[in-house]
């Protein structure tokens, strides 16, 4: 389904398509929300894969080729990338000789919407395509026997299927092996096929987008705890490629209470009872020495069949890069275990964690928040970690994408209320901001639903390349972005790595980090597990809190540290590089007292409204006698602004609005307390 649209592009043209003009090449496009939108390939990327779903083993021009993703024996998918000066003639001799490998099955369109955007292309704007479709159906009661009848209808088997107790839940669609349908060796294929589903069934769908590779990692007695610079403040200066603030602690200490050593007669928090779902990569190892009981069965997401099952032991599977053990560093900075003479201590350590390996596809991010949101009983989850993003669509795009909806169900149905049908405190949704060291905003972060993290430096800052805390020849940079919520230590962060003996792993690329059974983390992924952490710690003090409260518990007992402008002194005080300050675990357990099981708390501003919500908006605020109330469109498009208000209670008339999701903001005008939250309309 190709248009003759052209886009132009700022490097080489794109390769996969044929009969191209330098500087320009077809698009293909599908729908969000009912509009067309066109995507070019990615000049500077090339996707493709083997029949047997194998490695590509075979030497490649170095001068060519800046490096080679393989995203492992799931989906076999490789993802080239060329060095963005490097000619077209060579590149066009690198695909040659891939596509001569005996083995060679297809190629796969490398998607960028970059002229949208106004970016050059580089290698961050892409989006990775596969063999999958996301579907989510006009008709709540939508039967499996339904959406496989739908899928067959268009040569596609059904391979995930949310559970029924989910409102507007997501199913996945894979291309069956003798689709005849469409060319089934043409790159856009899938893209191709969700744009024909919409055009011919849209009375009948809400959304349909092609699976897309967008996410990526954000890298980068407990004889290690001396080695935990951030937990106390309180030790001596400690070196981290330089010297450490002892000022800088986000007062773990406190917030355990060891032995009653803060106060004798104060609770001890540890994250008991409490459930996270970390969605992450490369694999998961149950049987390290400080992951006793830390890990409950997990799943595996991560290719065409089997899509999604469940793990109870040692799983590796390599991500895009080797050597690295990304979901096993985020989970131990969240819950290793503590007292056991062995490593050193995760935030929440007597949490549970259901670990899920994912490939960095929408289609497996969809199913694994839709599986996590369905566990009930001792497994019911309680916290989402996801250390990844993407900053290639905008937020008013992101929501017209299934998993968006996935996203919308765990923030607004997921934690519900005992005793009850219709009641939900919702799960909380930690991410990370992202490590482009500055102004820069990636989905979800961005969402309002997730809690967004950037990362500080052992001073207090907002780490940044350069700072003098850079590992040799790894210098990073944390992202932040207006409307961030907090930020967290995020360098220097001991944690669990691989072990260098698991018989389950590779020699070659199974091995972690380094050599040994623990690394020193960095990254906005080392960031959003502390936070995560602590909100094991809140949920654990009090398990009724909605996930605003404890959003809320979180951002008004930061630090207003750093030296930044924030917009007041007072805890709703923000600024662009830490959003409400640097966390401190102590003082959310105490700001969790300030806060009522049914309103949301924002430092003497009380606010309540009615969610969903059907004609009336219906908002109750208390603590300001001056305040003015905005709602926002997520295009960002004001629809409703009033000042200069004083009544406790009030409605807005939205009965003329289209259903979706809007933003709320009431700003009281006397000293500048500000509440933000979402509003959704079915």
């Amino acid at each position: 389904m190709k248009s003759q649209l052209s886009c132009l592009l700022s490097s080489v043209l794109a390769l996969i398509l044929t009969s191209q003009v330098f500087g320009q090449t077809d698009s293909t496009y599908f729908y969000l929300s009912g509009v067309k939108h066109y995507f070019c390939q990615q000049p500077d990327m090339y996707s493709f894969r083997l029949t047997d779903f194998s490695k590509f083993s075979d030497s490649l021009d170095a001068t060519t080729v800046m490096n080679i993703e393989y995203f492992g024996i799931g989906d076999g998918i490789h993802n080239i990338h060329f060095y963005p000066t490097s000619p077209l003639i060579a590149r066009e001799s690198v695909i040659a000789n891939i596509m001569a490998h005996p083995d060679f099955e297809k190629e796969f369109m490398v998607a960028t919407k970059t002229l949208n955007f106004g970016f050059a292309c580089n290698s961050r704007l892409w989006m990775g395509t596969d063999m999958q479709i996301e579907v989510v159906f006009d008709d709540p009661d939508m039967t499996f026997g339904g959406a496989t009848a739908f899928a067959a209808g268009y040569q596609m088997d059904l391979v995930f299927a949310p559970d029924n107790i989910i409102a507007d839940g997501v199913y996945v669609l894979q291309v069956k092996k003798n689709h005849k349908q469409n060319p089934i060796d043409s790159p856009t294929l899938t893209l191709d096929i969700a744009a024909q589903m919409w055009e011919n069934d849209s009375s009948i769908l809400k959304k349909v987008t092609p699976s897309l590779r967008i996410f990526y990692p954000d890298d980068p007695n407990d004889p290690l705890y001396p080695d935990m610079w951030f937990a106390e403040g309180s030790f001596s200066p400690y070196l981290c490629n330089g010297s450490a603030s002892t000022t800088t602690g986000i007062d773990l200490d406190c917030a355990w209470n060891f032995q009653g050593e803060n106060d004798p007669f104060a609770p001890y928090y540890s994250g008991d009872g409490i459930v996270v779902g970390v969605i992450d990569w490369d694999g998961v190892e149950y049987s390290h020495p400080d992951c006793a009981s830390m890990f409950i069965d997990g799943y595996v997401c991560t290719g065409p069949s089997d899509f999604i099952f469940d793990i109870n032991d040692d799983h590796y599977w390599a991500g895009p890069i080797d050597d690295r053990a990304h979901l096993q560093c985020v989970s131990g900075i969240i819950g290793a275990r503590g007292g056991n003479s062995e490593g050193g201590i995760g935030i929440a350590h007597n949490c549970e964690i259901i670990p899920c390996l994912f490939m960095g596809t929408t289609g497996q991010f969809s199913a694994l928040l839709q599986t996590l949101l369905a566990e009930t009983g001792a497994r019911e989850v309680d916290i989402i970690n996801f250390c990844t993003g993407y900053y290639g669509i905008t937020n008013a795009e992101a929501i017209s994408y299934p998993f968006y909806t996935a996203t919308l169900s765990c923030y607004l149905q997921g934690r519900p209320v005992p005793f009850t049908t219709d009641e939900f405190r919702g799960i909380v949704l930690v991410t990370s901001s992202g490590n482009d060291n500055g102004n820069f905003a990636q989905i979800p972060a961005s969402l309002p639903e997730w809690l967004s993290v950037a990362a500080t430096n052992p001073i207090d800052q907002v780490k940044t390349t350069g700072d003098g805390f850079d590992y040799p020849g790894g210098a990073y940079g944390s992202s932040y972005f207006e409307y961030l919520d907090v930020a967290a230590p995020g360098i220097c962060i001991p944690t669990t790595d691989f072990t260098n003996t698991n018989p389950a792993f590779p020699a070659v690329g199974g091995g972690g980090y380094i050599d040994g059974n623990y690394f020193s983390f960095l990254g906005t992924s080392a960031a959003a597990p502390i936070v995560s952490g602590i909100a094991a710690l809140v949920l654990e003090k009090n398990s009724a809190l909605t996930n605003e409260q404890v959003y809320d518990a979180i951002r008004y007992s930061c630090e207003k540290v750093g030296g930044y402008s924030y917009s007041n002194p007072t805890a709703s005080g923000r600024c662009l590089e830490l959003g409400f300050g640097r966390v401190n675990a102590c003082e959310a357990l105490q700001t969790v007292d300030q806060l009522s099981v049914e309103e949301l708390t924002s430092s003497g501003l009380v606010v309540s409204h009615s969610n969903p919500t059907e004609d009336f908006l219906q908002v109750s605020v208390l603590g300001s006698n001056n305040y003015s109330v905005s709602l926002f469109s997520v295009t960002g498009q004001l629809v409703y602004f009033s000042e200069e208000n004083s009544s406790t209670f009030f409605e807005i008339d939205v009965s003329k609005l289209s259903g979706g999701v809007y933003y709320l903001n009431i700003l009281d005008a006397d000293n500048s307390n500000r509440h933000h939250s979402v509003v959704v309309k079915p």
